[in-house]
C-alpha cells in the first residue's frame, strides 16, 4: 500500500516525531510503540497494522512475562519486534 494513503502510518509517525519527542519516552518496549506501529502499518497496510498496534498496546503490561528483557538506554526494556508476534505472521519474505 502507498505510504501517503495510510492514515495509520501518518498518525504513528506524527506521534513518534512530535508528541513522543516532547512528552518523553514512556514505552517499555523495543522498538518503541510508535516505531512498532509505523513499521506494521508500512508492512501490512492499515487494517492489519491497526490490529497489530491495538494488540501490542493491550498486551503491553504483561508482555514482559513472555518476551525477552534487555537493558538499553539505562532501563530494562521488553524486546517485542513485529517479527516476534507469530500470531500475525504471513508467508512474506
Amino acid at each position: 500500500p502507498s505510504e501517503s494513503r495510510n492514515p495509520g502510518l501518518w498518525f504513528a509517525l506524527l506521534f513518534r516525531n512530535y508528541i513522543s519527542a516532547v512528552d518523553g519516552d514512556r514505552c517499555p518496549s523495543i522498538p518503541t510503540c510508535s516505531s512498532y506501529s509505523a513499521e506494521v502499518f508500512r508492512r501490512h497496510g492499515f487494517i492489519k497494522g491497526w490490529l497489530m498496534t491495538v494488540d501490542r498496546l493491550i498486551h503491553e503490561a504483561d508482555e514482559g512475562d513472555y518476551s525477552p528483557l534487555v537493558y538499553r538506554d539505562g532501563r530494562i526494556r521488553i524486546l517485542d519486534s513485529p517479527e516476534s508476534n507469530y500470531i500475525w505472521r504471513t508467508n512474506e519474505n
